[in-house]
């Protein structure tokens, strides 16, 4: 079984969302050599026996049938394809295993980087099974009043400190999600904030880390700021509003305290959504800050219909500041530019990564308001972030020069 996946489908043919799931669903029950599955997947059935080395083969064929270039009068159509290759298993001989082993396959094909072909094998099951493993514990975790469940572990928060460098203090702290399980150990958040959106589980994980997050920041002192990530998924949802208004009402902190991060990207996928959300939540009192700036290809025409206070600055300019050659010129004009446009339109900016003295002095002569990184402060947890800010008040004279340890 060969589960094939095109980039581009043919015009004349429907998504199964309209007119064709009929249609594949009776090739599924009468199956055919190759049939259509999906949108843009099909699936070749071949009905005897053939070797490893000769089934590859006729995968990598199949991949360069697709290369040569469709042309038209008035355009050029490159086709590339991810091939997910799975056979028969005599231990487990039923149709829908076959399907869900090339699936799998197709899945890893993929994640590889596409136009590439991969043969379903036990580990990839059992990958499966262990993302299953963790869906499931994140959902017990979300139902657990506390946040905490003998077999899931425990989900928590820890803050980032963030500086303003004209006043030479803390001004708040950006909240990050860690999730310590009893057996799998700390598992990162860019693991499992994919599988929550995926399973539907992020409306529910993102709203309790902005009540976490708010009950939190309302006892610091005034008027220290919060930052909290919003997912892709979170801003296109009907819940968002309502859910950061909960968050204020229940916990008392003030709106004006609570900044919104979101991604560039994050506005291309649906822009008109994504206006309409930030300006719902703009009339509630929170500011909204546009994290990863500069990486995100959003055009400036989008920026200014958008109620954006802060732009982030992404620290992949930030890593070659303080250097010398033309990569760390090009990324030092890149950051002026960025201060500048903040400046003539009323936006604040933070770099974020800022982990050598040389980047905190280049971001100083390029007008940078506030920072944040390792150099001057490590996510800390929360019990450890209160002792801080009492112990005394927290300025860049008193951050060492050198990463903490």
């Amino acid at each position: 079984m060969l589960r094939l996946r095109r980039g581009t489908p043919p015009r004349r043919e429907r998504c199964p969302e309209h007119r064709c799931a009929r249609t594949c669903a009776s090739r599924r029950r009468n199956p055919r050599p190759l049939g259509r599955g999906g949108c843009q997947e099909f699936a070749l059935l071949i009905d005897r026996s053939h070797p490893v080395a000769e089934r590859e083969a006729m995968a990598q064929a199949l991949l360069q049938a697709l290369h040569p270039v469709w042309q038209d009068e008035q355009a050029a159509v490159e086709v590339r394809a991810s091939l997910g290759v799975a056979s028969w298993d005599v231990l487990h001989p039923d149709a829908d295993r076959l399907f869900q082993d090339a699936d799998l396959a197709l899945y890893a094909a993929k994640a590889a980087g596409r136009d590439v072909a991969r043969t379903f094998d036990a580990p990839m099951r059992a990958e499966l099974m262990r993302r299953h493993g963790l869906v499931r514990d994140l959902g017990l975790l979300l139902r657990a009043p506390a946040g905490e469940h003998a077999e899931a572990g425990r989900l928590m928060l820890h803050y980032q400190p963030q500086f303003d460098l004209a006043e030479g203090r803390i001004s708040g702290a950006e909240a990050l999600l860690r999730w310590c399980h009893p057996v799998r150990g700390w598992i990162s958040p860019a693991e499992f904030v994919p599988l929550a959106e995926e399973h539907g589980l992020i409306a529910l994980l993102g709203d309790w880390v902005l009540h976490r997050a708010c009950q939190e920041a309302a006892g610091w002192p005034e008027p220290m700021r919060l930052a909290v990530n919003l997912s892709a998924l979170q801003l296109r949802g009907d819940a968002l509003v309502d859910s950061v208004r909960s968050a204020l009402t229940d916990t008392g902190l003030s709106a004006d305290r609570l900044e919104l991060e979101v991604t560039e990207t994050v506005l291309m996928q649906d822009a008109r959504r994504a206006r309409e959300q930030l300006h719902a939540l703009r009339l509630l009192g929170v500011s909204i800050a546009l994290d990863d700036f500069g990486t995100g290809y959003s055009s400036l025409a989008q920026l200014a219909e958008l109620p954006v206070d802060l732009l982030k600055i992404d620290r992949s300019f930030v890593t070659v500041l303080g250097g010398d050659g033309p990569r760390a010129q090009q990324a030092e004009a890149i950051v002026r530019l960025i201060v500048q446009l903040g400046q003539a339109t009323g936006m604040a900016t933070l770099a974020e990564g800022v982990e050598t003295p040389e980047q905190r002095e280049a971001l100083r002569l390029c007008g940078c308001e506030r920072l944040q990184g390792y150099l001057l402060g490590r996510p800390l947890e929360a019990k450890l972030l209160r002792e801080r800010m009492r112990s005394s008040p927290v300025t860049l004279a008193a951050v060492p020069l050198s990463l903490p340890t």
